[in-house]
């Protein structure tokens, strides 16, 4: 029963009252600022814990396309972490009708790209659209679930999306896949739980970069298949797990993008009006 109250309680907590919290916190200058802070009252909300199982850490180079595995609502905070903010995340326009307050605050911070779960005849647009928001953005990593779906409590690998694949072949843009464990331990939507002091297991993959000379386009979907297949097995289907580190979730990569005149003046104005509303 506890359980059940506190999915609920979270989920007003991540879905309206964190973000608003975070926009107007005195301690955002920046965008990656608003996006940590939101996450930090997540973090102590849940109080759950991450630790590295792979020698490869995170790579912080531009350029790089995040490929993770998609559990939960846990996804959204936790694979933030994970890429140290670095990064935008690429989700539906389902979270509109879902978490309304969140996607404004996506949209304020500018974190994420949307997309309808049927855009195949726009897809080409897309693409170039994502390709000139990142050139011009120094938030320029992008975060995907290839699997196209959440898969909560699945063992087994799936064949992945060819999209992100093929654009990352066409960009020459690298991949690194990060598989994590356990992210429905934090919150279940499916059975409306959620929990606190959880431990999930977090394996990097070596960075994957398209080489021309050794592959085609089907090629280089294919060993992208396979690196995530393997890592798959070493989170998935490894009796033993190895830890090599607890993960730091307050490092913040390349942490410069600075908010525009103009949101901080609409912050500043509505702080203004408050105070000047609880005057009169």
């Amino acid at each position: 029963m506890i359980n059940y109250l506190f999915f609920f309680i979270s989920l007003f907590g991540i879905g309206f009252l964190f973000p608003i919290l975070s926009i107007f916190s005195i301690f955002s200058k920046t965008k990656k600022d608003i996006v940590y802070n939101n996450i930090r009252f997540i973090r102590y909300l849940f109080s759950f814990k991450l630790f590295r199982i792979s020698k490869q850490d995170l790579s912080t180079d531009p350029n790089v396309i995040y490929f993770c595995n998609h559990r939960s609502f846990t996804d959204f905070f936790v694979d933030t972490i994970l890429v140290r903010y670095s990064s935008k995340m690429v989700g539906r326009y389902l979270v509109l009708l879902l978490f309304p307050i969140f996607f404004l605050f996506a949209r304020i911070t500018n974190c994420g790209y949307f997309i309808k779960r049927t855009c195949n005849n726009n897809i080409e647009q897309f693409f170039n659209n994502i390709e000139t928001d990142r050139k011009k953005d120094k938030f320029n990593n992008i975060l995907v679930y290839p699997e196209g779906t959440r898969r909560p409590y699945q063992v087994e690998a799936c064949m992945l999306k060819k999209g992100f694949i093929f654009h990352s072949y066409n960009m020459n843009l690298p991949i690194q896949i990060i598989i994590t464990k356990n992210k429905e331990d934090v919150i279940d939507e499916k059975n409306f739980v959620a929990k606190r002091n959880a431990k999930m297991y977090v394996y990097y993959c070596e960075v994957i970069y398209p080489d021309y000379k050794r592959y085609t386009r089907d090629e280089y979907y294919e060993y992208v298949q396979h690196m995530w297949n393997y890592s798959w097995k070493k989170v998935f289907k490894t009796e033993k797990i190895n830890v090599y580190s607890e993960i730091d979730q307050t490092l913040i990569h390349n942490n410069n993008n600075y908010q525009p005149p103009l949101f901080r003046l609409f912050k500043f104005t509505i702080v203004f009006l408050y105070f000047l509303y609880l005057y009169l």
